[in-house]
């Protein structure tokens, strides 16, 4: 655990109160600073979760699996700075706790690890929200924060995904993006065109396990 991701877990009250404020639930409205003039209509950012196969043969059958799965976005021009987003996963599999924090573990990627903070956060409450009622799944927020657009294309974070020891050959865990009420994905100036094709056009993954 490097200083860093240390002490951007000291400031997550202060990231969830500005991902309440950029909340862009349609029937409240999102809350958009007073100086904002402009849109970024080149701006096409797609959110997305990685595809990945593993093999039967390399599955550790005692002990359960880890496997990273990459957390990215594309179409980037000008950059991003604040993000809240949930991420679902099925619940036969699980996120590893980070051996100091308890938060879930990941590793920063190259489009994030110049912002000032990047955390994640297990689900909180005592249920699942209602978006996943019956899905069977559990879910993580992945938060960044930053004063600037230093947010760039390509892996936000790499989970670590533990995939269970009785894993058989032909499973697929589903891993999906949901949107929550205080979900954001905005730059600077909270360009809310922008989020909106964030939410609308994110692609799904899952870890599926091959013969």
């Amino acid at each position: 655990m490097n200083i860093k991701k240390i002490l951007a877990l000291l400031t997550v009250p202060v990231i969830l109160i500005s991902c309440i404020s950029c909340s862009s639930d349609k029937e409240k409205g999102a809350v958009v600073p007073d100086e904002v003039s402009q849109s970024y209509s080149d701006e096409k950012p797609v959110l997305s979760i990685e595809e990945v196969e593993i093999s039967y043969s390399e599955l550790d059958h005692e002990n359960g699996t880890i496997v990273p799965v990459n957390y990215s976005v594309s179409g980037i021009v000008n950059g991003w700075s604040s993000s809240g987003i949930h991420i679902a996963y099925d619940d036969r599999i699980s996120v590893e706790a980070d051996e100091i924090t308890g938060t879930p573990s990941f590793e920063t990627g190259e489009a994030s690890r110049h912002m000032n903070s990047v955390i994640s956060i297990f689900w909180q409450g005592e249920n699942p929200p209602d978006e996943l009622s019956g899905k069977n799944m559990d879910n993580i927020t992945m938060i960044t924060s930053d004063s600037s657009d230093k947010g760039g294309n390509g892996v936000i974070a790499s989970i670590n995904f533990r995939v269970p020891a009785d894993a058989k050959a032909g499973d697929i865990y589903a891993i999906e993006f949901f949107r929550y009420k205080t979900d954001c994905f905005f730059n600077k100036t909270a360009d809310v065109s922008m989020q909106e094709f964030a939410f609308e056009n994110w692609k799904n993954g899952y870890i599926k396990i091959t013969e």
